[in-house]
């Protein structure tokens, strides 16, 4: 069954999203989430996170996507 987070609210400069699997969420927390995308830039945090999801033995397709919100001009 597919499972979705909805959460709504203002959008600021900076925010970061992720979109991602099970494969990854079965392995890392969402805190061990929030600490990887941090400040990185969304491609070290996508290789962080998967990197931590392949060390802990993922058994699953691991799929990550992370995207920061930019004001734009």
């Amino acid at each position: 069954a597919l499972e979705i987070d909805i959460v709504d609210g203002i959008v600021v400069d900076g925010d970061a999203f992720v979109l991602c699997s099970d494969g990854l969420t079965n392995h890392v927390s969402d805190e061990e989430i929030a600490a990887a995308v941090g400040g990185a830039e969304a491609q070290t945090a996508c290789d962080r996170l998967i990197a931590l999801t392949l060390e802990r033995g993922a058994r699953d397709n691991v799929t990550v996507i992370v995207t920061r919100a930019r004001r734009s001009l």
